[in-house]
């Protein structure tokens, strides 16, 4: 091909000025045709969408051709439908545009889904391929046009194939005209008339407005609605088919084959469906009970196929993955265990299951034979449950070696005793001194229980770094110790515990506490030695009490102290400032030469009662000016009970 010079110069001139007119036309076209504003207008509703907005509008200019009178406007109703053309024909209607937007749904044909309102909706629960309408709704709009204040309009939710029943009037929403029996589409106007001349509006064929119908249309309108996080956590497109769903479960029989119940119950499957969701899980399990177990007559005797049939097979064990499905498997997968169903070790319903060890291999591993190891595992609630012949059920290796572990660990007060090397009334006082409260795991038939793995900790502690060594040169066993500190091994194994005290060694072979060696000039001193703090049981000898009373006492925060651990430090003047508040009964009982129940009992007839005492003390104590009373027959000035102080 040869080209002129001529023509290459226009070609080349051309071409420059192509950008020019190419930015020109993106430009143009970024730019919108400018929409002429409707020669009459109509007032906008707040649930009216813009495809209803436009057949009013036709109608308020004297044309019936809805889709014509669109066309020559420039909005295309077909665009209007799929939710397109909202900001063009609210600035042509002058509408608030937003308001219009917001009750126009806006259709994404790929994805299947419907926007309006803020929520999302499947297209097929979704039409606007013709029109449904309510016709008492439409006879209110015209008795409202006969003021000129509005004409008849379309509303958004009627479109929602869901809502079967207007909530308003409680009428059926209508589909096709009851003269011809033609559906209406959107070509036509006014909006209250078919095609054939006859009225859509009237007073409807009444019908009871169902709990799905009200509470969707509530939705819809953002109007206040009673239902349960469950019903509304759920997103419209799931909810729809999932009421629809669970209605099934309820009403259909339990076939192999998925039951057809045709459209005309949907209704009264969402209902039911709407209450099964608001009252779950517990209404589910119900329906699981009265359907597989009570309609047939006792426990279900096969399998999961043969008891659920297609809940099971086409429904739950189905239904994608999320927090709907995994619910609905979870509470299958709950009955289906509990009634002998299937095993909890079968990987069905969502379960996995790890490998486990059989029942052989546990008892050998807890050292104890197969009965006795079935019955720990299931005190323990390790078992799986349903097991059930020609079923592999194992057990977790980790709650083998738990059972194992927990057999070793826990120990009662005789076991206690010998690993500290002391006796038994000892532990069980250090148990209730506090002082192996970090120990104590708490009571089985009425015995203190005890961690031993805790319990030698505590003991490798206070002995830590401590070499062997023979008692003699100065060097005092626990049980020597107690009496040259003129206390008991109890006080000793607390201050040992607080680091108050250290060992200096241990007796070679000996165990626990009981082979330490102590200075005993670390424990005369101390006995001897005026402080100005004591600890409970220094304090519970100066007072003339029993420690546990003391400890008591202390925790009712009568005395003032501190505490550190598990031992107490109180002020030595704590002593004179008891002495002055309070009067133990024993004392009162030797004073009067009375018995202290009788004197409980004279002091309980001229209303003085004792501050504190059993069963939350082991000793009686009465506040100052009680024995006063008792001589002289009078209430004194300062009366205690156990709710004044």
């Amino acid at each position: 091909m040869i080209i002129s010079r001529g023509s290459a110069r226009g070609s080349a001139r051309a071409r420059s000025a192509a950008p020019r007119q190419q930015m020109d036309g993106v430009e143009r076209r970024r730019a919108p045709a400018p929409i002429r504003r409707f020669a009459l207008r109509v007032p906008l509703a707040p649930d009216e969408p813009s495809y209803g907005l436009m057949a009013r509008l036709a109608w308020r200019h004297g044309r019936l051709d809805v889709r014509g009178f669109a066309s020559s406007c420039g909005l295309p109703l077909r665009s209007l439908l799929a939710g397109g053309g909202v900001s063009n024909l609210a600035s042509a209607a002058l509408v608030d545009d937003e308001v219009l937007r917001f009750s126009t749904p806006a259709h994404d044909i790929r994805r299947r889904i419907v926007k309006l309102r803020g929520e999302t909706l499947r297209t097929i629960d979704h039409s606007v391929a013709t029109r449904r309408w309510c016709p008492a709704c439409l006879s209110e709009d015209l008795d409202l046009s006969s003021s000129g204040a509005a004409m008849a309009r379309h509303r958004f939710w009627w479109d929602v194939a869901a809502i079967e029943t207007c909530p308003r009037h409680g009428c059926r929403i209508e589909d096709a005209c009851a003269r011809c029996g033609a559906g209406a589409n959107w070509d036509h106007a006014p909006l209250h008339a078919c095609r054939c001349g006859a009225k859509l509006n009237g007073d409807g064929r009444p019908q009871p407005v169902g709990a799905f119908s009200r509470y969707l249309h509530d939705r819809l309108l953002g109007l206040p609605r009673h239902a349960s996080p469950n019903v509304d956590d759920l997103a419209v497109a799931e909810l729809i088919p999932l009421a629809r769903l669970l209605g099934l479960v309820e009403c259909a029989d339990w076939h192999a084959r998925w039951p057809d119940a045709g459209t005309e119950a949907d209704g009264d499957l969402r209902d039911a469906g709407m209450a099964c969701l608001e009252g779950w899980p517990f209404s589910f399990r119900a329906v699981l009970n009265r359907k597989a177990v009570r309609e047939r007559g006792g426990k279900p005797s096969g399998g999961v196929l043969a008891t659920y049939g297609w809940v099971y097979e086409q429904f739950v064990s189905t239904y994608p993955d999320g927090p709907v499905g995994d619910r609905l498997r979870s509470e299958l997968r709950r009955h289906a265990v509990a009634n002998g169903v299937m095993a909890d070790g079968e990987a069905m319903l969502g379960k996995k299951v790890a490998r486990g060890v059989t029942l052989v291999a546990a008892s050998r591993s807890i050292g104890s034979d197969v009965a006795r190891t079935r019955s720990l595992l299931v005190a323990a609630g390790r078992m799986p449950r349903g097991s059930r012949r020609g079923v592999s059920s194992t057990v977790d290796p980790a709650a083998v070696a738990a059972l194992a572990s927990d057999r070793r660990r826990r120990i009662g007060v005789a076991t206690a005793a010998q690993r500290l090397g002391i006796g038994r009334p000892q532990v069980r006082s250090l148990v209730s001194s506090g002082v192996l409260d970090g120990c104590l795991l708490g009571e089985a038939n009425g015995k203190k229980v005890l961690d031993g793995e805790r319990l030698d900790g505590f003991v490798e502690r206070i002995l830590r770094d401590v070499g062997e060594a023979e008692e003699g040169s100065g060097l005092v066993r626990l049980a020597g110790a107690t009496r040259s500190a003129r206390t008991d091994t109890t006080a000793l194994i607390a201050e040992l515990a607080a680091g108050h005290l250290r060992p200096v060694a241990r007796l070679p072979g000996g165990r626990g506490l009981g082979a330490c060696l102590l200075r005993e000039s670390d424990l005369v001193p101390r006995a001897a030695e005026d402080t100005e703090t004591l600890n409970l049981q220094q304090f519970a000898g100066a007072i003339g009490m029993h420690p546990e009373a003391v400890s008591t006492m202390l925790r009712e925060g009568m005395i003032s102290a501190r505490r550190a651990g598990a031992s107490w430090t109180i002020p030595r003047s704590e002593v004179a400032r008891f002495e002055e508040r309070f009067v133990t009964g024993a004392k009162l009982a030797v004073r009067q030469e009375l018995a202290p129940r009788a004197l409980i009992n004279r002091l309980a007839k001229v209303g003085v009662h004792p501050v504190i005492g059993p069963p939350a003390c082991r000793q009686v104590v009465y506040l100052r000016g009680a024995e006063d009373a008792q001589l002289s027959g009078r209430r004194p000035a300062m009366r205690s009970s156990r709710s004044g102080r």
